[in-house]
Formats: structure tokens, sequence, C-alpha cells
């Protein structure tokens, strides 16, 4: 083959979707953050060299990634399940408006087709098998070749072939309130927030006078109000580059421990052109919005937000959904308790570490979600652990000979983490109480700042421990003035 261009980028990305699509297509196989991983290494490689199955292929490989995190939830009896199938199908109804008259990608049509009639789990894994199975999908070669042979008219003049399909790439970057907009964002609800998109065009195809950006959501139209941006074509050369602010609201607030409010841009242009547009970039968006007034969990909001950004590092550590539900019961009346120790100078009576433990068994029991989950003294790892609940282990420690940091705490880990590891756990609870006599102070911390996500690697794997130092036996605040 003559003047080849070895794409080197695309190439690998289109090896590991084949595999993590056919790991896929097992009931229990590949996550949906693999696959959406992969699709921002085709979106890399197909900005590239242009061709536009390599764009179409990542599109579906997100659609996919939908489609396995919907059956994951629903294997998991999660809440709510059901919008990812929704925002799936949805997403597919833009992909074929986008790709299904480009004659490229005929094969990768037909192979996903059952996309839009899946209502049960067992639909995900055929449907990824049949993505799988789609030959070379992207441009592992560019061949110059194609674009240099001319046909030739009857009397011997050539004819200029029609250009090759060219995909319009449009790269976002946003910020919400002059913050970027990464992960997850808390907006307040019923509040209009500045919301700023960086947009950058490849180029402009004939006959568009104008590109809209919208958004598309699985979320309920009356919950929440987000701009449409319009963009007219430039003058210049591409490619081209825009910003343009639009306000964003948020309707309705959420309860502190529901999901976020999930958001895709999408573009299109007022004339539909030959040229299929990839977004890629920063097109999703999710935010938090709650009232901590009315959904508060501890009854503290500093409390409160630290322990929903705990949540964000343990869903980015993979840890599964029900293990962090399960420690966030535990952690909302810890962090509660670590609190009203500085509030109400608690745990002056404790001398010993039973009577701590007894106290954090009754508080942990009083709640309505624990109450009889709770147990104590279980065994693991070969050794005999403080609490556990729902496998959840709660290792508690305490202190009276100095004043204690959070990095005082860091020899706990270890035997913490071994107590999770023996009930198969990647999250366990570490509390300790510091019940000192201070006479003189130091004066107490803020209980936020007593509360971190401590992991501890155990070899091969990694155990989140979550830390909780209470504050105890503080002085009385006259005295700090003598």
């Amino acid at each position: 083959m003559n003047n080849v261009d070895v794409l080197s980028r695309a190439y690998p990305a289109r090896i590991s979707a084949v595999e993590a699509l056919l790991r896929a297509s097992k009931p229990r196989g590949a996550s949906a953050d693999e696959l959406r991983r992969i699709a921002e290494a085709l979106d890399e490689g197909g900005a590239r060299h242009g061709w536009p199955t390599t764009a179409a292929f990542g599109g579906l490989l997100r659609i996919a990634a939908s489609m396995v995190e919907w059956r994951n939830a629903r294997l998991a009896a999660e809440p709510d399940a059901q919008r990812f199938l929704d925002a799936a199908k949805d997403a597919y109804k833009i992909w074929r408006s986008e790709y299904g008259k480009a004659p490229e990608v005929s094969a990768l049509l037909s192979a996903s087709e059952q996309i839009a009639s899946v209502s049960s789990v067992d639909g995900v894994g055929p449907v990824c098998a049949g993505l799988a199975r789609v030959p070379l999908p992207i441009g592992g070669f560019a061949d110059k070749s194609r674009t240099s042979c001319h046909a030739r008219h009857p009397d011997g003049q050539e004819i200029e072939p029609p250009k090759p399909l060219e995909p319009v790439f449009a790269y976002l970057l946003f910020t919400v309130d002059k913050e970027p907009a990464n992960d997850v964002h808390f907006l307040e609800p019923h509040v209009m927030h500045d919301l700023d998109v960086e947009i950058r065009v490849s180029h402009w195809p004939e006959g568009a006078k104008e590109l809209r950006l919208f958004p598309v959501s699985v979320e309920p139209p009356s919950s929440y109000e987000f701009p449409t941006f319009l963009f007219e074509r430039p003058p210049g050369e591409p490619p081209y580059r825009w910003t343009q602010r639009g306000r964003a609201q948020l309707k309705v607030p959420q309860a502190a421990q529901a999901r976020a409010y999930e958001f895709r841009y999408t573009a299109a242009f007022d004339v539909p052109p030959h040229e299929p547009i990839d977004v890629i970039g920063q097109r999703d968006l999710r935010f938090k919005s709650y009232d901590p007034a009315l959904a508060s969990v501890t009854g503290y909001q500093e409390v409160d937000k630290k322990l929903e950004h705990i949540r964000d590092q343990l869903s980015k550590a993979r840890v599964p959904p029900e293990d962090i539900k399960n420690a966030l019961l535990v952690l909302n009346c810890l962090g509660n308790l670590a609190a009203r120790s500085i509030q109400d100078a608690l745990f002056k009576t404790s001398t010993r570490e039973a009577d701590f433990q007894a106290q954090v068994r009754d508080e942990l029991r009083r709640q309505p979600h624990i109450g009889a989950q709770l147990e104590e003294h279980p065994k693991s790892s070969g050794g005999i652990a403080d609490l556990s609940f729902r496998g959840i282990r709660i290792e508690l420690k305490y202190r009276d000979k100095r004043a204690l940091s959070l990095e005082d705490c860091k020899p706990f880990l270890a035997q913490t983490a071994m107590y999770a590891m023996g009930s198969g756990k990647r999250v366990a609870i570490l509390c300790v109480l510091d019940n000192s006599l201070k006479p003189n102070g130091p004066g107490p911390f803020p209980a936020p700042d007593g509360i971190e996500l401590l992991p501890h690697s155990t070899g091969t794997a990694s155990v989140h421990v979550v830390t909780v130092l209470i504050q105890g036996n503080l002085p009385s605040p006259s005295r700090l003035s003598r």
C-alpha cells in the first residue's frame, strides 16, 4: 500500500474497545468508566485523521457505557436505574441523526439497531458483542492514494471525485460561576448561575449559517433551566474559537444523598450538513443541588459538605455504591457526634476505651437505618473488630495522653484496613477519641477538619479508611483566657 500513514493513536484504542466490549457482553463484564475512557482515546485519535467511523464508534461506546451502567444498577437493585437506559436510547437517536446517512458507518448502524429495543438486562450483552464484531470500524490506516485517484471522462479529461466526508469536531470547556465545571459541581437551587462555554470548531461546512449548542438530559424538564448557545459563522480561516456566557438554574433541590443531575451538551448546524458533528471535550456536566437547611444529614452544614466530598472521593475510587451508602449511614451519625462533642463539650466522663465504645454503639443503634444491623465484636481477619454495619468495619480508638491530630491517627490505619479486607470490603471507618486533658488549650479545631479519607495500601490492594477524630475533654472557654 503506497503513501500510508500509521495512525498509532486510534488503532490501540480500537483494540482496547473490542476487548472491553467483549467483557461487557458478559453479565458482569467491563465497567462503564472503562468504555468512556476508551471513547476519549478514540476522540483524540479521530481528531488526527478525521475518519467519520472513529467518531461514530466513540459515540456508540458511550452509549454502550450507559447501557452497562443501567445493567449494573439493575443487578445491584439501585434506585432510579432506568434513567441510564433512557439516556442511552436518547443518545442513540441523536447518533443516528448524525451518522445514519454516512456510508462508512453502515456496518455500525446495522450492529447497533438493537439498542432502541433493549428492555431487559439480557439485551445489553448482544449489543456489546455485535459492536465488537464489526471489522475495523475506525481508520487504522489512512491510505493517501484514495484521495489521489481520479476518474476520467470518456473524452480523457479527469473528473474530480467528490470530497470525502469530513467530520466537524467541536471541543467544549465549561466553567460555572468562573470555576471549572469538573466532576460534580454544587449549584445552589433557585439561584441563577453563570455558565460559560469555550468552544473550538475544526471547520465550518458549506451552507450552514449558525451552530447551536444545546443540552439534553433525562431529568424532568421542569427541574432545570439551562441555556442554548448560538454561534454565527465567523470570518477567517478555521479552526474557530468562541466564548459565550449563559444562565443556568436548578429549580428542584435534591436529597443530600441523591445522585447528581446529569446533562450532556450536543451541537447541530441550522442546515443539516453532510458532515457529522462530533462533540468532544467537556460535554457532560454533573451537578448536585440540595438545600442544606432542608436536606442536612448531620445537622451541621460544614460537616455535610465534608461527607459529600468524601462520598465523591469514594465514587472516584470505584468503591461499590452499596458500600458507599452503608458507610455514609455510619458517618452521618459519627459526623454529628464529632460536631456535638465540640458544641456541648461531651466525653468528660469517658475514662477508657470501653466507655467510648459503649457510647458510640448507643449513638449508632439509635439511628433507625442502623439499629439491629449494628454488630458488636465481629470476627474478621483472625481478629475481633469493635463494630460492624453490613460488613463495613468500624474501629474505635481512645487516647488521653496528649492532644491528637489526623496525622496521629495513621498508626491505626493498618489494623482497620485489615479488618476491612477480611470482610471483602474496600472501605472502613476509624473513629478516634482524643480525650486528653487540655487545661490551657489548645482550643478545638472545626469538626470537619477532623474528618478525612486516608487510603491505606495492603500490598496489592488499597483500603479507603474514613477517619473521624472526635475532640473530647475540652477546656471551658473561660479557662483559655487565664
